[in-house]
């Protein structure tokens, strides 16, 4: 919302069933009434097929993956997030727990909740208007995420472990 307020240009687009949860659709309703600027500027679209994802995808600069700091959550793996890495979009999620494995902050992506509210507002608005920033941090991102989520190479590496015993 203040990034709106802030007349920063972005459109946000909210996929999958969580939003349509009643907790999710509140969390909307108290955005949208106490930051108006917004309203123009989410779209819903709930679930969609494998296709329209990846339109979606396609057409974004920056893609949100965001988790909340839960066991259920601790313990899943992000497929969103390599899906969105892997095409080669600058990635912004939550930092919980099990992203900082992966990623790091400024070097792979942005990891939300580093300091507060504002400053990740902050953080969002500089990416935002530095599209060669963001192209960069994208860039490195889909770099890391050949080397951490290959199935190929820790393939290899688990055949050849198992070769050494």
């Amino acid at each position: 919302g203040q990034l709106a307020e802030q007349g920063v240009t972005f459109r946000l687009h909210l996929i999958g069933s969580y939003a349509s949860r009643p907790s999710a659709q509140q969390i909307l309703v108290d955005a949208m009434s106490s930051y108006p600027a917004l309203k123009d500027r989410v779209v819903e679209h709930g679930r969609v097929s494998d296709g329209e994802l990846e339109n979606l995808i396609a057409s974004a600069a920056i893609c949100f993956v965001l988790r909340r700091d839960h066991v259920a959550e601790r313990c899943s793996f992000p497929t969103r997030l390599v899906e969105f890495l892997k095409a080669g979009r600058c990635v912004i999620s939550s930092n919980v727990p099990d992203v900082p494995h992966y990623l790091t902050h400024g070097g792979h992506a942005i990891l939300l909740g580093q300091e507060s509210l504002e400053g990740d507002a902050d953080v969002l608005k500089e990416f935002f208007n530095d599209p060669i920033r963001t192209q960069k941090l994208a860039e490195a991102g889909r770099k890391q995420a050949e080397i951490v989520f290959c199935a190929k190479q820790h393939t290899a590496r688990l055949i050849e472990r198992i070769a050494s015993l």
